[in-house]
């Protein structure tokens, strides 16, 4: 019995290293296309969701789950970022990374902004959570964005010496 345990075990080993070893270009980029679709997705989903909440604190409400579904261009980041992900899991794996990082620490630091900007603009718990999930929107897409705009290789952020650009945030108090 533990014969073929180990030769059923060995054969899937060779089948699937060779099949990965002698995956066509097509089937490599598979996986990261998909990644891609599903991280858009869900991307742009928390994003309507953000703009949903947004445009409810400010008084302009879904009355009908047909109405939040119906055409509108509040829907455009459920269309356009699974889109974007398959197209940088085709092209360019590396861009598709840095664009997942940035967005998911952007997540994070947007919705740690966002909960008392929103407990200090609403004063109450819906405004916390409100504030929590608006700015985890906005800090997602910035992070996605600026993610797949810089060059993953680039020296600044690979930790290699080059030239580094320093960022700088001045506040003036009068």
């Amino acid at each position: 019995m533990k014969r073929i345990r180990t030769r059923a075990l060995a054969s899937a080993i060779a089948l699937l290293g060779g099949a990965w070893l002698g995956a066509s270009p097509l089937q490599a980029q598979a996986l990261p296309a998909t990644l891609g679709a599903v991280g858009g997705l869900a991307a742009g989903t928390y994003t309507v969701v953000g703009i949903y909440v947004a445009e409810a604190r400010f008084g302009k409400y879904l009355y009908s789950l047909d109405e939040a579904l119906s055409p509108r261009l509040e829907l455009l980041p459920m269309v356009a970022a699974p889109i974007a992900g398959v197209a940088m899991g085709l092209s360019d794996n590396e861009r598709l990374e840095s664009a997942g990082l940035w967005g998911g620490v952007a997540l994070l630091a947007g919705t740690a902004v966002g909960i008392p900007l929103g407990r200090w603009a609403w004063g109450s718990g819906e405004g916390t959570w409100a504030g929590g999930i608006i700015g985890g929107a906005l800090g997602l897409l910035t992070g996605i964005v600026a993610g797949a705009l810089v060059e993953p290789d680039a020296p600044a952020l690979s930790g290699a010496g080059g030239p580094r650009i320093p960022i700088g945030i001045t506040i003036s108090v009068p």
